[in-house]
């Protein structure tokens, strides 16, 4: 049941994230690497001194996901 479920969800999810990336100027968003990205723009930050730690409670908040208690995802705008 989980398996079809997620067959028939991937192929929607995969063509809007395309379709996003695509409008947010992003030239192949089949070879995305949300990782390498989110690092680049995290050392842009630094660089520019605005970087704020998730960790630092006392800044500004961003909006996430906690997963598992451990782990948190950010999203990317």
């Amino acid at each position: 049941m989980a398996w079809c479920a997620y067959q028939a969800y991937k192929n929607t999810t995969c063509k809007l994230a395309e379709e996003i990336f695509s409008l947010i100027g992003l030239s192949t968003p089949e070879k995305i690497s949300l990782n390498k990205l989110t690092r680049q723009r995290e050392r842009a930050l630094k660089k520019e001194g605005k970087w704020i730690n998730p960790d630092d409670k006392t800044g500004e908040k961003y909006p996430s996901d906690k997963f598992m208690y451990d782990t948190e995802y950010w999203f990317f705008y």
